[in-house]
């Protein structure tokens, strides 16, 4: 969770999928298939009597091996695309604030409804949250996580914000 975007007028938190996890994605993906297609090459260059024998066998890993790095470049393609998990935006000239989280869900509530924001904890876990009015508690994430710092940092920056 990090602060997206903020003026006078707007604050905008989301949080994004991180994108070193991406990058293992297809590396992990590209080193299998090239070590099939690598070794499977190695073999025919080297060894031709034995490669001879096992012609079908050869075609099948150099088969697989291209098909791993197929899918680690469709996965990638498709992973990286992933829109944020939550948007929350504030907007002070509408008096809105919009959590949109990644399954669609969006929920809309006036500024006026807030009373406070909260760093919620779990089994040394935390996620940010919004305490409406009527008691209602929306946090910004389904999910807990680590580092309460960060976490303060936002309700923080939040609270701030809203004044």
């Amino acid at each position: 969770m990090k602060i997206l975007q903020q003026t006078s007028t707007e604050l905008t938190v989301g949080e994004k999928p991180p994108r070193f996890i991406l990058g293992l994605f297809l590396a992990s993906f590209l080193s299998i298939g090239l070590l099939f297609v690598f070794g499977i090459l190695n073999s025919i260059n080297t060894t031709f009597e034995i490669a001879d024998n096992y012609k079908g066998y050869r075609y099948l890993m150099l088969a697989i091996g291209s098909t791993i790095i197929l899918y680690g470049f469709i996965g990638f393609s498709s992973i990286a695309r992933i829109p944020p998990n939550v948007i929350c935006r504030l907007d002070k000239e509408s008096n809105r604030m919009t959590i949109k989280y990644s399954d669609e869900k969006v929920l809309q509530h006036s500024l006026e409804e807030i009373a406070d924001i909260r760093v919620e904890e779990w089994e040394d876990t935390y996620r940010v949250s919004f305490i409406l009015i009527s008691s209602e508690s929306l946090p910004l994430t389904y999910v807990y996580s680590s580092s309460r710092k960060e976490k303060q940092q936002i309700a923080d920056c939040i609270r701030e914000f809203l004044g």
